[in-house]
């Protein structure tokens, strides 16, 4: 059996300013090497997924895969 004892509010304080600083660094590079910090962020996370903005699964056919075969234009 192992035992793990909790974080003294000084060790709590210095993972938080740990975190912080990593999350600069971290967006300063992205920001000088892409252009902005929100790299990796899907836009799903933040907004509803189209298929569910209109009430349902299938009711936008807008998106649609149209295949057009080769011999049907004339």
């Amino acid at each position: 059996m192992q035992v793990r004892y909790a974080d003294t509010p000084a060790q709590k304080e210095l993972k938080r300013i740990t975190a912080e600083r990593r999350q600069f660094r971290t967006n300063e590079y992205n920001i000088g090497a892409y252009g902005t910090a929100d790299v990796g962020i899907h836009p799903s996370i933040y907004s509803p997924a189209p298929w569910n903005r209109r009430g349902g699964m299938g009711t936008d056919r807008s998106a649609a895969l149209v295949v057009d075969p080769v011999g049907s234009r004339g």
